[in-house]
């Protein structure tokens, strides 16, 4: 009797594990493909060519990030510029001294 309960006990175990990791590739799966739907709208939507959006897009985090992608010191609507990069709000991003 108890090797019976230990048996249908693991196999509920079993599905319930199942179940959970169903469920968290579900979620991951859904949050992929909305991560791929915003990219692909940014490309849609971009004027400059694939590679030029990418560099825009990793240059977004700081001005270290904008010159390790070579966009640092971008005037207003070039590519890497990004308005919380322009600490002067002057129209140029990531310039490399600050202006009095």
């Amino acid at each position: 009797m108890r090797r019976r309960f230990e048996a249908v006990s693991s196999g509920i175990e079993r599905r319930q594990r199942w179940r959970a990791r169903r469920k968290r590739l579900l979620i991951f799966l859904a949050i992929a493909a909305l991560l791929a739907a915003i990219v692909v709208e940014a490309f849609r939507r971009s004027e400059w060519p694939v590679l030029m959006t990418l560099r825009h897009i990793a240059a977004f985090p700081n001005c270290d990030a904008a010159r390790a992608v070579g966009l640092a010191t971008s005037a207003r609507g070039a590519p890497g510029y990004h308005r919380h990069l322009d600490a002067d709000d002057d129209g140029i991003a990531c310039e490399p001294f600050r202006r009095p």
